[in-house]
């Protein structure tokens, strides 16, 4: 799609009861913000949201998003400030977080990807990411899909190779020597991603394709559907399939 760079949504979450209506209507309220990751992204957001209430903020600071995100159920914060592309993470840990709270105020944050060139004459390696969210594909959120496409131009062959999503690895310039899935890899971005697959494999990855569930229907469209086999004929969200093969 040509996108050369990545959108971090920073956002302000407080509880869904939660009188305010603007980021105004927060100003007093203290916030949180967990300082073991993401932190630069962590900063511009709180410069962001200083700037725009014309004034400093109240801030406890929380090792982990998780716990900042239990503060803000248990009243602790009127207001928490993280990387939208984290709210999986956290609904791993807090069951049905997404339906306690709201998003009071979101700013995007652009990262530009460094672009690289291949000798396309040897073999290279292509990553395709698929992401877990709909709309811009340039939002980060975790990577559920993680193939790496390796492509020889001398014997016009292609090999894919897939990663688990879950597969437990350490996530360059992120994690440290500690271990998380390989799907949070893809809240800080592709390149991150990337990053842990060629740690993983000892390869280099040049290029990358992500598809999200929007570009998902356009290229299904582009292609003109595609012919799904049921062993068996359902009805689902008003539409009905047929025992064989549906056009879709």
């Amino acid at each position: 799609g040509g996108a050369t760079y990545k959108t971090d949504n920073m956002i302000v979450a407080v509880r869904k009861d939660d009188p305010a209506e603007s980021l105004g209507d927060a100003g007093d309220y203290m916030f949180g913000i967990q300082t073991s990751l993401d932190q630069e992204n962590t900063q511009k957001m709180k410069d962001n949201v200083e700037e725009s209430l014309g004034k400093e903020i109240t801030v406890t600071e929380y090792e982990t998003v998780q716990e900042e995100a239990q503060a803000l159920l248990d009243g602790e914060i009127g207001a928490a400030i993280y990387n939208e592309a984290f709210t999986g993470v956290i609904e791993e840990a807090i069951e049905g977080y997404s339906d306690q709270v709201r998003i009071l105020y979101q700013f995007g944050i652009n990262t530009v990807i460094e672009q690289e060139e291949a000798n396309v004459e040897e073999p290279f390696n292509i990553y395709i990411s698929g992401i877990d969210v709909s709309g811009p594909i340039t939002t980060n959120s975790r990577s559920d899909v993680n193939i790496i496409m390796t492509v020889n131009p001398n014997t016009h062959k292609i090999l894919l190779t897939t990663t688990p999503r879950d597969y437990y690895v350490t996530v360059p310039g992120v994690s440290g020597s500690q271990r998380d899935k390989l799907t949070h890899a893809g809240i800080y971005g592709v390149d991150v991603s990337m990053a842990t697959l060629e740690n993983i494999y000892g390869i280099d990855i040049t290029y990358y394709a992500r598809v999200n569930f929007t570009s998902l229907v356009k290229i299904v469209d582009a292609l003109g559907g595609v012919d799904v086999y049921s062993e068996y004929a359902f009805e689902a969200r008003g539409h009905k399939f047929e025992a064989g093969v549906n056009h879709m």
